[in-house]
Formats: structure tokens, C-alpha cells, sequence
């Protein structure tokens, strides 16, 4: 079966350097919505060539940039500074970059995942760029650590392996580096589900992808991401838009509680598709992504 994942087209992609960490930056200019700005920050298991059908809806409604964070997606890692990569670093991390390219402008923020946990913390940290954002629309964001639909066991495993210090070099020493950054991705679809097949035709380009990811980043991350809680920290005045998809592993329920008691101005949306189908080219299905309302605060001039 032929794939339709989409590529990010090269013209759109250039150099980033923020911090002496190297990476890529995508960028698409909007010729009419010229000074709306948008910023999306992809998963821990995606980057922004694997994001181009959701970048690409974006720039539908201004000018969008999106970033692979330190580690991920190819980017140097925080340990190339000696700095272990906390969600507070970051949090840091990002704040320059937005002090550096947006300052003094109103800018909408979006992430998926991982990419929400790191903007709130980053806008909870510094009100002046909280004060800067009109908008959030994430895609499966979460609040806490217990939004995801995980039993203890599962948590204190993902907190051991980001506990070993050693484990990501003897793992790449054995060769199995990529084997261990895929299995999290491919344990997101069932084993007759027609997107799994799809990936499989593709595996090159999707692994490839993954495959930049740093291992040592990506298993101290699972330990983070296994604890955290922004809920104990500051209350946004930001409305937030949050597209949970059918096949996540978020309590709905909880995860509602959680954002509500960040946010003051929530909206939560459940389209009935796939994390899947986020990369492959269907307008049908986007446009269950982005309904009538988020479309309606999207274009909203203030």
C-alpha cells in the first residue's frame, strides 16, 4: 500500500541555533496574516518533519514556526552543555527562543504532548510571555502525570530507566538504540489496524525520524514526565484548546480537572481520529481537528 505521510517540504526548513544547541527550525510565512504568529512544539516521539500536515493547517491562520526541542527530533541535547534536559530547562529553553523571535508581539502557542507540558511550565515560569500568548491548542495535553492512563508499576519503570545513568550508552553499545526509541511509537496502534500496515509501508521515513531522537534525553524524559505536576503552579488567564484523540491513553475525565484548574478558559474536543492521522493528507479529517469553534478563536483578532 502506498504511504501517504506527509514530508516537510525543505524550502521551509532552516538552521536554529538558540543557546550554542543546534537544530532546525521550520518556518511559513502567511502573506495576508503576516503579524500573526504561531509556534508549535511537537512530541517527545515526533519532530517537525513528521508534524507537516499539522504545521500546514496552522499556517491557514498566520505565520507558523515550529522547533525540535534539545534532543529530539535531531537537535544537540542539553548534556552537550552539561545540563540534564528537566522540563524546567525546558521551560527555559523556550522562553529564549520566543524573547528572541517574538518580542513585544502577541503569538498563539501549540504542542502536542510533551510540547503542552513544556509550554505551560514555560508560561507559568515567565508571566511576561504569558502575558504575550492570546491562545493555546494542544493535542493530547495533559496537566499531570496521572492523565495518563498508567498503573503504578508502569510509572516506577519509566522513573527507573531515566534513573540509570549508564543504561542509554550500554543500550546503544548492544545496538539497540532504535529499537527501544520505536517501541513507545508502535505500541500506539493495534496490530489489525490499517495505520499500522501504512507505517509499516513507510518505516523508512518514520524511523529515520525517530532515530534522531537522543536516547539518554528520551529515557531521563520518561522518568520526568512520570512524576510532574503543573497543576501546583501558576494559574494561566489563557484560554486553551485541547484536541484529545480517540486512541490516547488521557482520562478525559481527569485530565479535564487538571487542565481546569490551570487554565480559567478551557475547551476540550474528542474528533474521532487517530494519532495516526494526524500525518497523512486528508482534509476530511483535519477539518474535524479544527471545527467551526477552534477556527472561530483562531481568526480572532484579540
Amino acid at each position: 500500500m502506498k504511504s501517504r505521510l506527509l514530508r516537510t517540504p525543505n524550502k521551509y526548513i532552516m538552521p536554529l541555533n538558540v543557546n550554542t544547541l543546534r537544530g532546525n527550525l521550520f518556518f511559513k510565512k502567511h502573506k495576508s496574516l503576516s503579524n500573526k504568529h504561531i509556534l508549535y512544539i511537537p512530541d517527545l516521539q515526533s519532530n517537525i518533519n513528521l508534524n507537516y500536515n499539522i504545521i500546514q493547517s496552522l499556517s491557514n491562520y498566520g505565520s507558523v514556526t515550529s522547533v525540535d526541542l534539545p534532543g529530539i527530533g535531531g537537535m544537540e541535547s542539553f548534556y552537550k552543555i552539561d545540563r540534564k534536559p528537566t522540563i524546567e530547562h525546558y521551560a527555559d529553553y523556550l522562553s529564549s527562543l520566543i524573547r528572541l523571535r517574538y518580542k513585544n508581539k502577541k503569538i498563539i502557542l501549540s504542542g502536542q504532548g510533551f510540547g503542552l507540558i513544556v509550554i505551560t511550565s514555560m508560561l507559568q515560569k515567565y508571566p511576561i510571555i504569558a502575558e504575550q500568548t492570546k491562545l493555546i491548542v494542544s493535542i493530547n495535553g495533559v496537566a499531570r502525570f496521572d492523565d495518563y492512563i498508567a498503573d503504578r508499576r508502569t510509572r516506577i519503570m519509566y522513573s527507573a530507566l531515566g534513573s540509570i545513568n549508564f543504561l542509554s550508552n550500554l543500550i546503544t553499545s548492544l545496538g539497540l538504540k532504535n529499537y527501544f526509541l520505536e517501541i513507545g511509537y508502535s505500541s500506539k496502534f493495534k496490530k489489525n489496524d490499517i495505520s499500522k500496515e501504512l507505517i509499516s509501508s513507510d518505516s523508512r521515513f518514520l524511523n529515520k525520524s525517530l532515530h534522531k531522537n537522543d536516547l539518554a534525553t528520551h529515557l531521563f524524559l520518561l522518568k520526568e514526565i512520570s512524576k510532574f505536576d503543573n497543576c501546583n503552579n501558576r494559574r494561566l488567564d489563557i484560554p486553551l484548546w485541547n484536541i484529545i484523540l480517540k486512541d490516547t491513553m488521557i482520562d478525559k475525565k481527569v485530565n479535564e480537572q487538571h487542565m481546569k484548574i490551570i487554565f480559567k478558559k478551557y475547551y476540550q474536543s474528542s474528533p474521532k481520529i487517530s494519532h495516526y492521522d494526524l500525518f497523512i493528507s486528508n482534509d476530511k479529517l483535519i477539518s474535524l481537528i479544527f471545527n467551526s469553534k477552534l477556527k472561530k478563536l483562531l481568526l480572532r483578532k484579540r
